[in-house]
């Protein structure tokens, strides 16, 4: 007598062989060798359809290709539809341009086998080309119609940047501690900088502006001192750290500690709280500013620096990682970085005569309308 369980796997192995067209009659060893070989079957189906699909979804690509102008400027690699290509040249070149004047050379070896697709937003034109069909020719950028042309680079600098975030490791990410801001006017990256510097009541930010490079590495966190709150801020930038910082640290706090560092000033509160939180005391200099040294070492670093930076993952020092990065020394980098921020303080007004003159000839002028006031008599 059979017992259950070989009754259940029975009907199990007859079921199958139903829904497989098999016939029921076949015995037990027979069943499971023709399942095996209709499997094996239908494996091999399988192979043969994706292989049809692939070959398919080529001979599409390859349509789609024929519609599209293809075009490189610098190390850039487009496809455009043909009414869009003067405007595709033209942005790519402005694009190219700031990437070059903000990246260095490295840039190139991000765009190693990257491309990017231009379409318009409305592609009624049958010249146009649909973009979730040319999604797998490369990373589309849609464009407005009738947007300004300029748009069509800074879409194109947002796409590089975009991969460039991306390429980092969680170490680099975590210092900079926000994407780069991209931009066309390259020289506002460092008159932020400048004005961050100049304006910051951090002790080594101010050391920094005065020359110190010991300073300036400070201020932008290549260095780890034992204790920041108190390396880094003045006791009235500690207080204002805590009140930025009142949720995170306010949350397991004592009260009165935090009271007594927010509202009435004691320092030995803020510095008790920020030392037991040192993990979210920022270094002086915004993330803006660390962008604009970041992009000084790889520029200095010539075409092989991005791919340097990523190679030195395993190194401790965010200072040894942005010295390899730039093949030189961390002072040579604060030197270029900092010349180049104090390069965009603006210029001091000069008084010439005729300007001296019309100023006096005003102030008399308002003098005399003041004294005709009856408030004088």
């Amino acid at each position: 007598m059979c017992s259950t369980g070989s009754t259940s796997n029975a009907r199990w192995v007859l079921g199958l062989g139903l829904m497989l067209g098999l016939p029921p009659s076949v015995g037990h060893a027979q069943d499971v060798a023709s399942i095996r070989r209709h499997i094996a079957e239908l494996e091999q189906r399988k192979v043969e359809l994706i292989a049809a699909t692939d070959s398919l979804q080529a001979l599409e690509r390859a349509r789609r290709l024929e519609s599209l102008d293809s075009l490189q400027v610098g190390a850039l690699r487009l496809l455009a539809a043909h009414p869009m290509v003067g405007v595709a040249r033209r942005q790519a070149a402005t694009a190219w341009a700031s990437l070059r004047a903000t990246l260095g050379d490295s840039v190139a070896a991000l765009m190693h086998q990257r491309r990017f697709v231009l379409v318009t937003e409305d592609a009624e034109d049958s010249t146009q080309v649909d973009a979730q069909g040319v999604a797998t020719l490369g990373t589309v950028l849609v464009i407005p119609r009738n947007s300004p042309e300029n748009l069509t680079a800074i879409n194109i600098i947002v796409a590089v940047y975009g991969e460039l975030w991306r390429s980092l490791d969680p170490g680099l990410r975590d210092w900079l501690s926000a994407p780069l801001t991209p931009t066309l006017d390259t020289i506002a990256v460092t008159s932020a900088s400048y004005l961050e510097l100049v304006t910051s009541g951090s002790p080594v930010s101010r050391g920094c502006y005065q020359g110190s490079l010991a300073d300036c590495a400070g201020a932008l966190g290549l260095t780890e001192p034992d204790h920041p709150a108190l390396a880094w801020y003045s006791a009235e930038g500690r207080r204002e750290l805590v009140a930025r910082l009142s949720q995170a640290l306010s949350a397991g706090a004592d009260r009165e500690v935090f009271a007594g560092c927010v509202i009435q000033r004691v320092d030995a509160d803020c510095v008790a709280l920020l030392q037991q939180n040192e993990r979210l005391v920022p270094p002086p200099l915004s993330g803006g500013t660390r962008a604009s040294y970041f992009l000084t070492a790889l520029k200095l670093g010539g075409s092989g620096a991005l791919s340097r930076l990523l190679g030195s993952s395993g190194e401790p020092s965010m200072a040894r990682r942005l010295e390899l990065a730039a093949g030189t020394s961390l002072d040579a980098v604060t030197t270029r970085w900092r010349s180049a921020v104090l390069a965009t303080r603006p210029h001091p007004t000069q008084l010439t005569a005729s300007t001296a003159c019309a100023g006096m000839v005003w102030i008399a002028g308002l003098l005399l309308l003041s004294f005709r006031s009856s408030r004088w008599r």
